[in-house]
């Protein structure tokens, strides 16, 4: 959090003076931001792929509460290996909650289980949008005040 001269109470934060910073400092101290931001940016991208693979299984199982007992279906061994298996009970499905646990569910409850994971990583890359936000404003606060200075140094230049 930055602070400029005559901002009002900012309780309870670590502040920066940026007006106490010189150029080196400030030019530091917008890459960090900037490092900061692409991070932030990534991470982004992190949940929103997660965020789609949970809706593609939930769709997938919506897909799956179609099918019979003794339909065939191609399952995945891996990324680029499927084996034809036939449904033993359509009704109900595994799903893997994690660390390799697997839970046996109806769709109803797996698409539901699905449907929470989804809501809630959104919820998670809203979070980190708004810090991706007071982060952009941080950062021109910063050059602001950078390129403020630069032309105060340039100024009192002897010519």
């Amino acid at each position: 959090v930055f602070k400029m001269s005559g901002e009002g109470d900012t309780a309870g934060r670590n502040l920066i003076n940026i007006d106490d910073l010189g150029l080196e400092q400030l030019s530091s101290l917008q890459k960090q931001i900037e490092r900061e931001i692409e991070f932030f940016t990534e991470s982004i991208k992190q949940l929103k792929i997660a965020a789609g693979k949970y809706s593609g299984s939930a769709e997938a199982i919506a897909q799956l509460a179609k099918s019979n007992q003794d339909d065939s279906a191609l399952i995945p061994l891996s990324e680029s290996m499927y084996i034809r298996a036939s449904l033993s009970d359509p009704k109900k499905t595994l799903v893997d909650i994690g660390t390799c646990y697997y839970v046996e569910m109806t769709h109803e409850k797996a698409i539901d289980y699905f449907d929470r994971k989804t809501k809630f990583i959104n919820g998670q890359a809203e979070k980190v949008e708004a810090l991706i936000r007071d982060k952009a404003v941080s950062r021109q606060k910063v050059s602001e005040k950078f390129n403020q200075k630069v032309q105060t140094a340039l100024a009192q230049r002897p010519q």
